[in-house]
Order: structure tokens, then C-alpha cells, then sequence
């Protein structure tokens, strides 16, 4: 039941994607990094980050953001959401892209990163056989265009291309799930539009390089 449903909360992140970017591009209680100094926005509940503000992409000396199991480069531009979804580890949205369609202009969407974990005591393949059922089950418009094997920093993983369309906007998700230790299965999941697609598929690639699990 415990992996039903944190699935369930690591599908919520797919389902309804548009309303927390919608949160995120609010900028409520969080640090905006601007004109290179940490700006606070509303009550974040942590202190003022101690990472630097300006770093250049997901270069290896720039910022770090994590926890006590895992940890993962904060590009340029780009701030952590100060209250996540319950059961999600992070989510990182970019806070210097506007939004240049009308429907995304209406929802004020913008592209965001979200890591998860769960436990499974199984194979990665049979996580991603169930992942795969169960997100047909609950998005009948979804299309899985993509299944990969390969790996993250020495980690067991596979990767997902995903397209769905939602409010009139064609979504780009880019997952990778990836066996990690002590039985845990984290889930990257890298959201976007179809036409940003295209700018952040290397990006993409370099992020995940910087994806470490803690001992």
C-alpha cells in the first residue's frame, strides 16, 4: 500500500504539472535568486540558501541542493520549492522562463524538475512495468514514445519519454527512474513543453550527471 501511494503522489506530479508550476511562477514563499543575491519572496520556512546565486548552467562548481540521502545541481534562474507535495523530495522549477503560448501564458506554466523516492524490493524493470501500467490506467491520453536502459553516476536506471496534452498544451516529460540503495527507487521527472523540448534535452543530460546519492 506505502508504494501505491507514493506512486500515486509521483503520478499527481504528471496529472496536475500545470498547477504546480503555477505555485512555482508564483513565487510564494521561497528565495528567488536575482541579479545574482538571494531575494526573499513571502515566509519560506528555510533560512537563506548558502549556495551561490549565479552559476553558470549545471556547471560542477555551481550550487547544490539536496538532503541527507541525495543531492543535485540548482542551475542559474531556477529556485526549490520551499513546500513540496507531500511525499516528493524536491521540486525545482525555472523562474527566468516566460511563458510565449497563450495557454501557458493563461496558467503561468513553467518548465520544473521533481525528484521522489520510494522503497522496492523488486527489479528497476518491474518497477517501471507497474509505473507503465498504472500511468496508462490513470492518463488515457498519454504517450509512453520511449523506454531506455542505462545509467546515472554508476546507478542502475532506465529512461522514459513521455507526451500528453493537458489545457491545450502538448507536455514534454522526460522521467528516469533509478535503482538506488537500500532498495529505494528515485524518480527524476523533468517537465516541459513540446516546443522547450529541444533547449533542454542536453541540459537535461548534464542535470542528471550531477544527481548523487549519499551514503
Amino acid at each position: 500500500m506505502k508504494n501505491k501511494k507514493y506512486f500515486l503522489i509521483f503520478l499527481m506530479l504528471i496529472v496536475v504539472g500545470f498547477v504546480i508550476a503555477i505555485r512555482f511562477s508564483n513565487t510564494e514563499d521561497t528565495w528567488i535568486c536575482e541579479n545574482g543575491s538571494w531575494v526573499k519572496h513571502g515566509n519560506p520556512a528555510e533560512e537563506k540558501p548558502n549556495t551561490p546565486c549565479k552559476i553558470n548552467g549545471v556547471e560542477k562548481n555551481g550550487g547544490v541542493v539536496g538532503s541527507d540521502k541525495f543531492e543535485i545541481n540548482l542551475p542559474y534562474g531556477w529556485y526549490k520549492l520551499d513546500k513540496p507535495i507531500a511525499g516528493v523530495d524536491m521540486m525545482i522549477t525555472n523562474g527566468e522562463e516566460k511563458p510565449n503560448e497563450e495557454a501557458t501564458k493563461k496558467i503561468n506554466f513553467r518548465t520544473y524538475y521533481a525528484i521522489t523516492h520510494v522503497s522496492w524490493d523488486k527489479t528497476i524493470d518491474e518497477y517501471v512495468l507497474v509505473y507503465e501500467k498504472q500511468i496508462k490506467d490513470a492518463i488515457k491520453n498519454i504517450e509512453i514514445v520511449n523506454t531506455q536502459k542505462g545509467e546515472v553516476n554508476g546507478y542502475e536506471a532506465r529512461f522514459l519519454d513521455l507526451k500528453l496534452n493537458q489545457m491545450d498544451i502538448n507536455f514534454k516529460v522526460f522521467v528516469s527512474i533509478i535503482k538506488g540503495k537500500n532498495g529505494d527507487v528515485w524518480i527524476f521527472s523533468f517537465n516541459t513543453t513540446d516546443q522547450y523540448w529541444n533547449k533542454y534535452e542536453g541540459f537535461v543530460s548534464d542535470l542528471l550527471k550531477t544527481f548523487k546519492l549519499k551514503d
